[in-house]
């Protein structure tokens, strides 16, 4: 792991800046594929354990990861219970504020382009893998889709040549804020954790370090919803007055959208 440090908003001192943003990242994923109804309940004799749930989305992974769960109930946030049920439980109509789950057998890796700045729901929107997430309940019922996965932004650049007095190739990357916990590394390096949505991050690189021959670098940011970010993100990202309330959760605090939603570059 490269020393890092973090600098809080003090200007940066460069011969030259080379940014990285633009439409060129790429962001992969694997949705964890789930499908949600309202209003839905099942009678089931073979009782399952329950156990708690801040999500429908959160139900739904309990019940692939539960032996025999073929489907699950979450009876919505003022309860945060998640009921397994088996393939011999029978569906009924339910007037109360229950979440059906169903998980399917697998999920597809994707690979679209992505913005930087920008956020993955947007992204995923652009590609048409969602639909508008504020029509009617798709922040709701399509939240598998960003939420339920691992998704990665990366980019391939040519590092612009500087050198030291050491004649030594040398940089700063700068990441001037990510919203949400993610991985970042360079060339398969591990250079941080990164879980708060109002600092800047900073970097020292060099060539050797990375191990780049050709100039070529390749960024990751690997976002992990299990990434504990201390509630250091904007307040209303999950629901306010003028908002919906989504149902994705970290720490009991509602969560949306997430991404490098401020600029990235290299300080020469």
């Amino acid at each position: 792991v490269i020393n890092s440090f973090l600098a809080s908003g003090l200007p940066i001192s460069a011969s030259s800046i080379q940014y990285l943003d633009g439409n060129d990242w790429k962001l992969t994923g694997t949705p964890i594929a789930c499908n949600f109804e309202q209003g839905i309940d099942y009678d089931d004799k073979n009782g399952l354990p329950d156990t708690p749930a801040f999500s429908s989305l959160e139900c739904c992974q309990i019940c692939k990861a539960t032996p025999g769960c073929a489907r699950a109930i979450w009876n919505g946030p003022d309860y945060n219970r998640c009921y397994p049920k088996s393939s011999s439980s029978v569906r009924k109509t339910s007037t109360s504020n229950n979440w059906a789950c169903e998980p399917t057998n697998t999920g597809k890796t994707v690979e679209i382009s992505a913005n930087v700045p920008g956020d993955v729901i947007t992204d995923l929107q652009r590609a048409g893998l969602i639909d508008d997430p504020f029509y009617e309940l798709n922040f709701l019922t399509q939240s598998n889709v960003w939420a339920g996965s691992t998704w990665t932004y990366s980019k391939t650049f040519a590092w612009e040549t500087q050198f030291d007095e050491n004649d030594q190739e040398i940089a700063l990357l700068v990441v001037e804020g990510v919203k949400m916990g993610a991985i970042l590394s360079a060339n398969g390096v591990q250079l941080g954790v990164l879980n708060d949505q109002f600092k800047r991050y900073t970097f020292p690189l060099s060539k050797a370090a990375l191990g780049v021959k050709d100039s070529s670098v390749e960024l990751t940011f690997e976002f992990q919803s299990g990434i504990n970010c201390d509630n250091r993100w904007m307040a209303c990202t999950g629901g306010w007055d003028w908002a919906p309330y989504t149902s994705t959760f970290q720490s009991a605090a509602p969560t949306f959208s997430f991404g490098i939603w401020k600029s990235v570059y290299l300080a020469h």
